[in-house]
């Protein structure tokens, strides 16, 4: 990593060789070329002392090189950038058969509800881990409160999947948002109980499919075909809890 510019002018003090501080007014600054970016990284090392100067502008040598050396970049994408990256990386995993087609499109409208409240172009690097306390207020007004706690649990855990991920790619000083903690859901035994099915209800469910299928019906071949299809469909989602969009989806190759 070396210094565009290798002569300093007057005023300037080299940093080991290829940083160099200046003085502005009355404050310190600090500068080095990064060619890999083909820019120059600025800061304001906010001290009068030149002493303290010197100190700062190593300081900052020395995180900006370890940085780089880890493969992180200095200057910051926006947020939609890194979400476009992000989606673009997840949407390998639906050719690979790891996601279908359905939750990469949940993954982007989770994450386009976040570059709403964020702000598309607010720079990653520029992100604190409180930045998102406010997230379940925000949709909480933005929907005129019809949005679930649980949908927007699940939101936070996409967004949280996003910022781990930009991190290990070095987009982000952080790798999760301390979202605000929400009060546990407790639906009560009843609310679960009626969301399975009993053995006596499950019983009058696959019977009712044999009823609908009986020879006694006199079908005709293709009626036959198409009820059976429903009855197959109907007691595949009783006993695996697949949703509606999952069984719709599911494939003959992706059993195991």
């Amino acid at each position: 990593m070396a210094l565009k510019k290798q002569h300093f002018a007057e005023g300037e003090i080299p940093i080991f060789d290829e940083a160099c501080i200046y003085k502005r007014g009355e404050y310190w600054q600090f500068r080095l070329w990064l060619p890999k970016e083909n820019k120059y990284a600025r800061k304001s090392l906010r001290t009068r002392s030149e002493a303290t100067a010197i100190e700062k502008g190593k300081a900052a040598y020395l995180e900006i090189y370890a940085n780089l050396q880890q493969g992180k970049s200095y200057f910051s994408i926006t947020t939609k950038e890194g979400v476009e990256k992000y989606l673009s990386f997840r949407k390998r995993d639906v050719e690979l058969g790891h996601i279908v087609s359905g939750r990469l499109a949940t993954i982007a409208t989770h994450l386009q509800h976040f570059l709403t409240f964020i702000g598309k172009d607010t720079k990653l690097k520029e992100l604190e881990r409180t930045d998102c306390e406010n997230y379940f207020y925000h949709r909480h007004k933005s929907t005129n409160t019809k949005v679930k706690q649980v949908t927007v649990q699940n939101e936070q855990s996409t967004i949280n999947a996003l910022m781990k991920w930009l991190n290990k790619n070095g987009e982000t000083h952080i790798d999760s948002f301390e979202f605000k903690k929400l009060p546990r859901l407790d639906k009560g035994n009843e609310a679960i109980r009626r969301a399975t099915l009993t053995n006596d209800e499950y019983e009058t469910l696959y019977r009712a499919m044999r009823t609908y299928c009986a020879k006694h019906n006199k079908l005709d071949d293709a009626e036959l075909r198409v009820r059976k299809i429903v009855q197959h469909y109907v007691l595949v989602a009783a006993n695996s809890g697949l949703r509606v969009g999952e069984q719709r989806q599911l494939q003959f190759q992706r059993q195991r």
